[in-house]
């Protein structure tokens, strides 16, 4: 028995080690979202959204504490301490689930080194906390099963539950783990146990309507409240031959980087660092080999047990949404956890494959994405923040929507004089823009191009669209893309 703690303090140390590597390497290149929210826990601001209904408001209470660091680093290395935590509560389910500690170690690792989860890791977005409180469900379920206690249901329920009020698409998590209660349990007794803290959440949108955004009650407000990113669009779901692509390419890239423009870049940085590429090759090879071999996984012969089967669903469900939802692989942090519960204790994989995999994602993920992501800004668009605070009342037109959040985040401001390319949606709203104020700027020409989903799904303007006019060029500079400049319009 002391063996084992040893053991398993040893393998903790190893995650805790993975904390280290994750404060080591935050990204410089934060998404719209990111700088959005910080903006909003730094100026007290739409504390309670919907959609994540409980991020901000968390991430806001740590600003009370007497620490001197500014918002979006605070968020981000919040993020990164939560990330662990996961971490450990996945290391002990995966235990609990029959899986021996020196594998679970290497399956851990495997989330915490793949591509979507540790981008995430070090990010202020809201999709790594409420992971927690899944988790939480999911070990609590799992001792439901085992000691058939109603109050392991609730506690189930609760964090479940939670974990929908920092992120709404962990209901199909909580789902999935109340199918599994009604199949594997049809105890009426703990089936209310684990609903009944679900009433929570109606709660929180109610009380967070009528108090925080001081709305009269109404029903349909209420419901229009809850749901606000489907009634704006943001969340739209719908299938598309573009969404299909971009799923195969988010599934790919859950797990490894493979935004080529970025990996060509830094090869042509730097000849040596086409050397994870030859790792990975040597890596396919050896799967290969020991699939054909027949050595790379067993079936278990013992009898699956029903929380894997419950996560099994849970990753089925989150899947099918993501595909709905133009396969969004923001959508997909949780999958390598679901993975990890859902398929990972019925098999026996190859230990030494195993350990070549994590090394190699580690090796992969950091050199191609992680560590430039810390030491290069992709546009260097901060140049154009500071230039646009300069000018407070000149107009934009911006070829990145991260801009204009990190505007907002710069001086709580909302930005009105920045337009986003995108939303003038052809030449005629541009004619019409530069006759109303006669004279614009933008950094649309010759911007180079991130080849990402906004590239591919929407209208944006081009140089052409511009070439009618007379422009005159006031500031350059130079990111891990390639240079930027912006212009004068008249």
């Amino acid at each position: 028995m002391l063996n084992y703690k040893n053991i398993r303090l040893n393998t903790d140390v190893l995650i805790l080690l993975v904390l280290i590597i994750y404060f080591m390497f935050p990204t410089q290149n934060s998404s719209l979202d990111a700088y959005y929210y910080a903006g909003c826990v730094k100026y007290n601001e739409d504390l309670f959204l919907p959609h994540h209904l409980l991020y901000n408001f968390f991430i806001w209470i740590f600003t009370l504490l007497p620490f001197d660091i500014d918002t979006l680093p605070l968020a981000i290395k919040i993020n990164s301490v939560w990330s662990v935590i996961n971490l450990l509560i996945l290391k002990r389910i995966l235990i609990k689930l029959g899986v021996q500690d020196k594998t679970s170690i290497l399956y851990v690792l495997l989330v915490a080194f793949s591509f979507n989860y540790w981008r995430y890791s070090i990010e202020n977005e809201t999709y790594i906390i409420p992971v927690t409180f899944s988790l939480l469900g999911s070990f609590f379920v799992l001792k439901a099963f085992d000691s058939n206690k109603a109050l392991h249901f609730f506690y189930s329920g609760f964090f479940a539950g939670l974990a929908c009020l920092f992120h709404q698409i962990h209901f199909f998590w909580w789902l999935s783990l109340f199918i599994g209660v009604v199949v594997y349990n049809k105890n009426a007794k703990n089936i209310i146990a684990y609903l009944l803290p679900a009433l929570l959440v109606p709660l929180a949108y109610i009380l967070g309507y009528i108090f925080y955004y001081q709305h009269n009650i109404d029903a349909f407000g209420i419901w229009e409240f809850t749901f606000r990113e489907l009634y704006k669009g943001s969340a739209e779901l719908k299938f598309s031959l573009e969404g299909g692509f971009f799923m195969v390419i988010n599934t790919i890239r859950m797990i490894i980087e493979v935004h080529y423009p970025s990996i060509l870049n830094l090869i042509k940085k730097n000849i040596w660092l086409i050397t994870p590429a030859f790792l990975m090759l040597v890596l396919l090879i050896l799967v290969i080999r020991a699939l054909f071999k027949g050595n790379l996984l067993r079936r278990k012969n013992n009898v699956v047990h029903p929380a894997v089967k419950v996560h099994l669903l849970a990753l089925i469900l989150q899947f099918i949404f993501v595909f709905y939802s133009e396969s969004n692989i923001e959508f997909m942090v949780m999958i390598p956890l679901l993975i990890a519960l859902g398929l990972m204790p019925t098999f026996n994989f190859n230990h030494k494959i195993l350990k070549l995999t994590v090394a190699v994602l580690f090796i992969w993920n950091l050199v191609y994405s992680i560590y430039p992501n810390y030491k290069y800004n992709h546009f260097n668009d901060k140049i154009l923040v500071n230039f646009i605070i300069k000018h407070p009342n000149d107009v934009f037109v911006v070829k990145n929507q991260v801009v204009k959040t990190m505007y907002f985040y710069n001086t709580g401001k909302s930005g009105d004089n920045i337009l986003y390319s995108k939303k003038i949606q052809s030449e005629q709203m541009l004619l019409e823009l530069i006759s109303k104020h006669k004279e614009i700027y933008t950094d649309v020409i010759g911007k180079p191009k991130a080849y990402n989903r906004m590239e591919f799904f929407k209208y944006s303007l081009s140089e052409k669209s511009f070439e009618k006019y007379h422009t005159l060029e006031i500031l350059n500079y130079t990111g891990l893309y390639g240079e930027s400049k912006v212009y004068k319009v008249f």
